[in-house]
């Protein structure tokens, strides 16, 4: 065995490739909590050349994964214009009360506060069939939703897949790295403290689109 282990068979070479680390990203390792060792009833696996290759394998995936894995957010190199920054034409920043109606049917309110570098707010969060809007000191402060019929001017909406996403923002002259789950995008002129996030579910399509104005 021991010889066997010192020149280990060519298949060990298969821990290098990209499909197995794939696969093998988030192992799940049952541990007994700590101070305790085996139980004596327990058997133990059997101790042969193909088992320590398995567990080699996915310790080497595990650090791979760790060690080259993509950052969970990023941030487009480039900005979108003002006109991004609504849906159904009701824009971040303006007037609450003149827009509620635009947006549909309220279902319910939802009420809480936070403090910014202007002090203690009260937030008011109106929920719609398809969407949510908050509001911050009498303006909208963000959009949130998941329907696939929701756009922004441009096309942005959820369920699209991330090949769709880099075409639409790239006729804007946005580019960005793909893998992230959530991607930032900037606002120009007036917009420039505001957002655009996807973000992206397990398939790579945009599972949840905001648009928010940045808090201080």
């Amino acid at each position: 065995m021991w010889e066997e282990l010192r020149s280990p068979p060519a298949s060990l070479f298969v821990c290098g490739s990209t499909a197995l680390r794939q696969r093998a990203l988030r192992p799940q390792l049952k541990r007994d909590p700590l101070g305790r060792g085996a139980s004596p009833t327990t058997p133990m696996g059997p101790s042969n050349p193909s088992t320590l290759l398995v567990l080699l394998c996915v310790l080497v995936a595990s650090h791979d994964a760790l060690a080259q894995g993509t950052p969970p957010h990023t941030l487009a190199d480039s900005c979108l214009p003002t006109s991004e920054f609504q849906l159904r034409n009701v824009f971040l920043s303006t007037d609450t009360a003149g827009n509620l109606g635009k947006l549909g049917r309220i279902m319910r309110v939802k009420t809480d506060s936070g403090v910014d570098d202007g002090g203690p707010f009260e937030r008011r969060t109106f929920y719609y069939p398809d969407l949510e809007m908050a509001a911050v000191r009498g303006a909208v402060d963000r959009f949130t939703t998941r329907a696939h019929n929701l756009a922004t001017p441009s096309g942005l909406k959820a369920g699209l897949d991330t090949e769709s996403v880099r075409r639409i923002l790239s006729k804007r002259g946005v580019t960005f790295k793909l893998g992230a789950d959530t991607l930032d995008i900037g606002g120009c002129e007036s917009f420039s403290d505001a957002y655009v996030t996807l973000i992206f579910d397990v398939t790579r399509h945009v599972r949840t689109l905001e648009i928010f104005a940045a808090r201080p």
